[in-house]
Protein backbone atom coordinates (compact mmCIF):
# COMPACT_ATOMS: atom_id res chain seq x y z
CA UNK A 1 0.00 0.00 0.00
CA UNK A 2 1.62 3.44 -0.85
CA UNK A 3 2.18 5.82 1.41
CA UNK A 4 -0.78 8.35 0.24
CA UNK A 5 -3.54 5.80 1.07
CA UNK A 6 -2.29 4.92 4.21
CA UNK A 7 -2.12 8.44 5.34
CA UNK A 8 -5.84 8.93 4.02
CA UNK A 9 -6.90 6.00 6.19
CA UNK A 10 -5.52 7.75 9.13
CA UNK A 11 -6.72 10.82 8.68
CA UNK A 12 -10.01 10.86 9.64
CA UNK A 13 -9.59 8.59 12.92
CA UNK A 14 -6.99 11.43 13.66
CA UNK A 15 -9.18 14.53 13.06
CA UNK A 16 -12.13 12.56 14.99
CA UNK A 17 -9.57 12.30 18.35
CA UNK A 18 -8.78 15.92 18.03
CA UNK A 19 -12.31 16.87 17.66
CA UNK A 20 -12.63 15.23 20.61
CA UNK A 21 -10.72 17.37 22.50
CA UNK A 22 -13.03 20.64 21.40
CA UNK A 23 -16.32 21.78 22.87
CA UNK A 24 -18.88 21.65 19.62
CA UNK A 25 -20.60 24.78 19.34
CA UNK A 26 -24.18 24.44 18.13
CA UNK A 27 -26.15 27.14 16.12
CA UNK A 28 -27.84 28.07 18.62
CA UNK A 29 -25.47 28.91 20.91
CA UNK A 30 -23.46 31.02 18.24
CA UNK A 31 -26.73 32.90 17.38
CA UNK A 32 -26.99 33.23 21.29
CA UNK A 33 -22.95 35.13 21.46
CA UNK A 34 -24.34 36.92 18.39
CA UNK A 35 -27.55 38.28 20.19
CA UNK A 36 -25.73 38.82 23.42
CA UNK A 37 -22.91 41.07 21.37
CA UNK A 38 -25.26 43.19 19.93
CA UNK A 39 -27.18 43.64 23.46
CA UNK A 40 -23.87 44.74 24.64
CA UNK A 41 -23.15 47.05 22.24
CA UNK A 42 -26.86 48.74 22.37
CA UNK A 43 -26.28 49.06 25.90
CA UNK A 44 -23.19 50.89 25.41
CA UNK A 45 -24.52 53.35 23.07
CA UNK A 46 -27.78 53.85 25.31
CA UNK A 47 -25.36 54.92 28.37
CA UNK A 48 -23.33 56.96 26.15
CA UNK A 49 -26.61 58.87 25.07
CA UNK A 50 -27.62 59.27 28.53
CA UNK A 51 -24.40 60.54 30.02
CA UNK A 52 -24.44 62.98 27.03
CA UNK A 53 -27.88 63.66 28.06
CA UNK A 54 -27.04 64.09 31.56
CA UNK A 55 -23.92 66.20 30.86
CA UNK A 56 -25.99 68.81 28.77
CA UNK A 57 -28.08 68.80 31.65
CA UNK A 58 -25.43 70.33 34.07
CA UNK A 59 -24.61 72.67 31.42
CA UNK A 60 -28.07 73.89 31.45
CA UNK A 61 -28.19 74.25 34.75
CA UNK A 62 -25.58 76.70 34.94
CA UNK A 63 -26.93 79.02 32.74
CA UNK A 64 -27.76 82.40 34.11
CA UNK A 65 -31.45 83.57 33.57
CA UNK A 66 -31.74 87.57 32.73
CA UNK A 67 -32.51 89.61 35.39
CA UNK A 68 -35.68 91.35 35.75
CA UNK A 69 -34.91 95.06 34.45
CA UNK A 70 -32.24 96.90 32.57
CA UNK A 71 -28.89 97.55 34.44
CA UNK A 72 -28.93 101.61 33.36
CA UNK A 73 -32.58 102.33 32.81
CA UNK A 74 -34.40 99.97 34.83
CA UNK A 75 -36.95 99.09 32.31
CA UNK A 76 -38.35 95.82 31.62
CA UNK A 77 -38.05 93.84 28.00
CA UNK A 78 -41.27 94.47 27.46
CA UNK A 79 -41.55 97.84 28.31
CA UNK A 80 -38.66 98.67 25.86
CA UNK A 81 -38.48 95.70 23.25
CA UNK A 82 -36.20 94.83 21.55
CA UNK A 83 -33.54 92.49 22.66
CA UNK A 84 -31.14 91.94 26.22
CA UNK A 85 -27.85 92.91 25.12
CA UNK A 86 -25.43 91.39 27.75
CA UNK A 87 -22.05 92.32 25.60
CA UNK A 88 -20.22 94.02 23.17
CA UNK A 89 -16.94 94.75 22.77
CA UNK A 90 -16.70 97.70 24.88
CA UNK A 91 -19.60 97.26 26.83
CA UNK A 92 -20.56 94.18 29.35
CA UNK A 93 -20.04 92.37 32.33
CA UNK A 94 -19.09 88.52 33.19
CA UNK A 95 -17.92 86.48 35.44
CA UNK A 96 -14.00 85.50 34.40
CA UNK A 97 -11.11 83.16 36.67
CA UNK A 98 -8.66 85.67 35.41
CA UNK A 99 -8.16 89.20 36.67
CA UNK A 100 -8.11 92.18 33.78
CA UNK A 101 -7.62 95.72 34.68
CA UNK A 102 -6.60 99.03 32.80
CA UNK A 103 -6.50 98.37 28.34
CA UNK A 104 -8.02 101.31 26.43
CA UNK A 105 -7.97 104.50 28.37
CA UNK A 106 -11.43 105.50 27.53
CA UNK A 107 -13.01 101.92 28.09
CA UNK A 108 -10.86 100.48 31.17
CA UNK A 109 -11.38 96.94 32.01
CA UNK A 110 -12.19 96.35 35.80
CA UNK A 111 -12.03 93.22 38.03
CA UNK A 112 -13.83 92.51 41.06
CA UNK A 113 -12.99 89.59 43.49
CA UNK A 114 -16.11 87.88 44.51
CA UNK A 115 -14.56 84.67 46.12
CA UNK A 116 -11.30 83.01 46.06
CA UNK A 117 -11.38 81.84 42.28
CA UNK A 118 -13.77 84.66 40.75
CA UNK A 119 -13.79 87.80 39.27
CA UNK A 120 -16.28 89.79 38.19
CA UNK A 121 -15.26 91.53 35.16
CA UNK A 122 -16.64 95.05 33.88
CA UNK A 123 -16.08 96.50 30.71
CA UNK A 124 -17.05 100.15 29.49
CA UNK A 125 -17.20 103.94 29.05
CA UNK A 126 -14.36 105.23 31.76
CA UNK A 127 -16.26 106.54 34.87
CA UNK A 128 -19.39 104.45 34.07
CA UNK A 129 -19.37 101.76 36.65
CA UNK A 130 -20.12 103.80 40.12
CA UNK A 131 -20.41 102.05 43.32
CA UNK A 132 -23.95 101.99 43.39
CA UNK A 133 -24.06 100.23 40.27
CA UNK A 134 -21.47 97.98 40.36
CA UNK A 135 -23.33 96.37 43.42
CA UNK A 136 -26.19 96.43 41.55
CA UNK A 137 -24.14 93.51 39.50
CA UNK A 138 -22.75 92.02 41.88
CA UNK A 139 -26.17 91.20 43.73
CA UNK A 140 -27.62 90.15 40.64
CA UNK A 141 -24.70 87.41 39.99
CA UNK A 142 -25.05 86.36 43.39
CA UNK A 143 -28.60 86.25 42.53
CA UNK A 144 -27.96 83.71 39.90
CA UNK A 145 -29.13 85.97 37.18
CA UNK A 146 -27.31 87.90 34.26
CA UNK A 147 -27.18 91.41 34.00
CA UNK A 148 -28.14 93.30 30.44
CA UNK A 149 -28.90 96.31 28.65
CA UNK A 150 -31.60 97.04 26.60
CA UNK A 151 -30.82 98.47 23.26
CA UNK A 152 -31.45 101.89 23.92
CA UNK A 153 -28.57 102.14 26.87
CA UNK A 154 -26.21 100.05 24.46
CA UNK A 155 -26.93 102.18 21.90
CA UNK A 156 -28.22 99.66 19.01
CA UNK A 157 -30.84 102.11 18.07
CA UNK A 158 -31.27 103.64 14.72
CA UNK A 159 -29.15 106.84 13.54
CA UNK A 160 -32.05 108.25 11.86
CA UNK A 161 -34.89 108.56 14.65
CA UNK A 162 -33.57 106.59 17.32
CA UNK A 163 -35.83 103.55 18.06
CA UNK A 164 -34.20 100.36 18.43
CA UNK A 165 -32.83 98.25 15.88
CA UNK A 166 -34.58 95.35 14.23
CA UNK A 167 -31.02 92.98 15.54
CA UNK A 168 -28.70 94.41 18.23
CA UNK A 169 -25.73 93.63 15.78
CA UNK A 170 -22.25 93.11 17.38
CA UNK A 171 -23.86 92.04 20.81
CA UNK A 172 -23.95 88.89 22.38
CA UNK A 173 -27.81 88.36 23.54
CA UNK A 174 -29.28 86.81 26.10
CA UNK A 175 -32.71 84.67 26.25
CA UNK A 176 -35.44 84.14 29.00
CA UNK A 177 -33.63 80.67 29.20
CA UNK A 178 -30.62 82.12 29.82
CA UNK A 179 -28.68 81.07 26.43
CA UNK A 180 -26.08 83.95 24.80
CA UNK A 181 -26.01 84.15 21.23
CA UNK A 182 -24.09 86.26 19.45
CA UNK A 183 -25.84 88.70 16.82
CA UNK A 184 -23.11 88.85 14.10
CA UNK A 185 -22.30 91.97 11.80
CA UNK A 186 -22.74 91.07 8.12
CA UNK A 187 -22.13 94.62 6.94
CA UNK A 188 -26.46 94.53 6.39
CA UNK A 189 -28.21 97.14 7.58
CA UNK A 190 -30.76 95.82 10.12
CA UNK A 191 -33.76 98.22 9.83
CA UNK A 192 -35.81 99.74 12.90
CA UNK A 193 -38.83 98.89 14.27
CA UNK A 194 -40.05 102.49 13.78
CA UNK A 195 -42.98 102.10 10.63
CA UNK A 196 -42.70 106.00 10.00
CA UNK A 197 -38.99 105.84 10.06
CA UNK A 198 -37.53 105.77 6.53
CA UNK A 199 -35.09 103.20 8.06
CA UNK A 200 -37.79 101.27 9.01
CA UNK A 201 -37.68 97.35 7.91
CA UNK A 202 -40.19 95.07 8.41
CA UNK A 203 -39.34 91.57 10.09
CA UNK A 204 -40.95 88.39 9.05
CA UNK A 205 -40.20 85.29 11.30
CA UNK A 206 -37.44 86.40 13.13
CA UNK A 207 -35.88 87.55 9.88
CA UNK A 208 -35.12 91.24 8.24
Amino acid sequence: MKQEDINSELMPSVLKRVMKNYPTISKEETNKERDDSRNIEFQKQKDSAEDIRVAKSKIRKKNRKPSSHCLLCEKTIDEIGGKRVVAQKTLGTYISATYRGGGDPDFPDLSIKIDDARYILFCGKKGMWTDELIEKVKEIYFNNEHPWFCQKCAGKTCHICGEILNNPIGSDVIYDDGCISHVAVLCYNPGCVNESCENHKYVRFGKV
